[in-house]
């Protein structure tokens, strides 16, 4: 081994030392990134006269579940570093019949914070809404048996799952997957992913619906009852899907 290595490797042996030791007097301090705490934070808002309901979230899973009661429940819960506990904040407002849920961070710039992991979960009484929206970054959404008359969901990084009778949707996914449960298909629906499948199930076979299927580099299965070249029957809600690399499935279940 030459000098030069030797020197090289030294340097790198004081240089992994002196890491080590930073890690350990930060995590004596509370400042380290391995420091790790819970988060719960919770909000609530009547549901009055509500009839737009916005959630947005820039990172951590959204779930929209039904409870009882008259009120819309939000609860941020999950864990993070324990320097950034106080950095997280629940905003429930309403104004004009249209409620807003959003997270907000304040520190926008952070590296290696890698132990973060959140969840929104919001309840909301049975009564329907006009408009369901549901907007996060890197995170996947679930929607289940809450009745809305639109849905409009859109995420940029994460898997899209929703469960409900029916309604308008509009669904986004740039990468994940779609999975769309319904009791029937009576409305117009678009679901577009640029990486991921899109899959619909319906309970109850259409009697008359159109289909607009665009998959460029996936497979299209249909396997409704009576489908034939793009339709069934005539008329009926149009169903538009779009896959850049993933395959677009429609069955009757």
């Amino acid at each position: 081994m030459t000098k030069n290595m030797r020197n090289i490797l030294r340097l790198a042996v004081v240089l992994i030392a002196v890491a080590v030791i930073g890690n350990v007097v930060m995590y004596m301090m509370g400042n380290s990134p391995f420091n790790v705490d819970k988060l719960v934070i919770q909000r609530s808002i009547s549901i009055g006269e509500v009839n737009e309901l916005y959630i947005r979230a820039e990172s951590g899973m959204v779930k929209v579940i039904p409870i009882e009661g008259n009120e819309i429940q939000a609860t941020l819960d999950g864990r993070t570093t324990k320097k950034w506990l106080k950095d997280y904040h629940l905003v429930v407002k309403e104004e004009g019949g249209r409620a807003r849920i959003e997270i907000v961070q304040d520190s926008r710039m952070r590296f290696f914070d890698l132990y973060t992991k959140l969840q929104l979960t919001v309840g909301i009484p049975s009564s329907k809404l006009e408009q369901l929206q549901v907007v996060t970054d890197t995170a996947g959404i679930y929607v289940d048996s809450v009745q809305a008359n639109g849905y409009e969901l859109a995420t940029d990084t994460g898997a899209i799952e929703m469960n409900v009778a029916e309604g308008l949707l509009n669904i986004k996914s740039d990468t994940g997957a779609v999975d769309i449960v319904l009791a029937r298909i009576s409305h117009d629906i678009r679901a577009a992913t640029d990486t991921g499948d899109i899959t619909i199930q319906t309970a109850e076979a259409p009697e008359a619906l159109r289909t607009k299927l665009e998959a460029d580099s996936g497979q299209i299965n249909v396997t409704l009852p009576h489908y034939q070249d793009g339709y069934i029957g005539e008329g009926g809600p149009l169903v538009h899907l779009v896959s850049d690399t993933g395959n677009l499935i429609i069955e009757h279940k």
